[in-house]
């Protein structure tokens, strides 16, 4: 009797074991020309193509098992989640990716990109560079003088939040969330 209950309660537990799916990941440098990709990656293929070496590293799976991601199309599906500012499940289904997998890219690659942000973000620190840009700011069409950096904003779109929704619509009339970014030159 006992063996026989073993083997309904296997059966039942395989039944309720889903298969897993592999879809075919459609690979946005195989589909999309180069005026599509700067629509949906803001950025051109040889500039898309600079970064995936970058991050080739930091993001590639050690082996191939299980049909691991490509470092390629996790480093593009992050960069289009981050110039679109849309759902991950959105994003996963371009390419043909769970957004389970999405979250996992893009904090994988946003690490890796982190990681590296001393190599590209630099404020000058001594006398000599403060005064290059200062001078710059100065003798260029600018005409400010003191001038050692700006402070520029732009509009990100959002979906309307439940909560205080009216509070989040701006001056151009949708839902958006106002980003500011820091540079020490132009």
């Amino acid at each position: 009797m006992a063996a026989v209950y073993f083997a309904l309660e296997e059966e039942n537990r395989r039944a309720l074991r889903r298969e897993r799916v592999f879809r075919d990941r459609l690979h946005p440098f195989d589909v999309y020309d180069d005026v599509d990709l700067i629509k949906r990656y803001r950025m051109p293929r040889p500039v898309l193509m600079q970064v995936v070496d970058l991050l080739h590293e930091d993001v590639a799976h050690p082996t191939s098992r299980s049909h691991a991601v490509p470092a390629s199309l996790q480093v593009l599906s992050a960069i289009r989640y981050y110039a679109t500012g849309t759902f991950q499940l959105v994003d996963g289904d371009t390419v043909n990716l769970s957004q389970p997998t999405i979250s996992r890219i893009v904090t994988r690659v946003t690490d890796a990109l982190a990681s590296r942000a001393r190599d590209f973000i630099k404020f000058p620190l001594d006398d000599a560079s403060l005064d290059a840009i200062k001078e710059g700011f100065y003798t260029d069409r600018h005409r400010m003088p003191n001038v050692v950096g700006v402070v520029d904003g732009s509009l990100v779109q959002i979906k309307a939040p439940s909560v205080n929704e009216p509070a989040n619509v701006c001056r151009k009339g949708f839902h958006a969330i106002n980003v500011q970014g820091i540079a020490p030159t132009i």
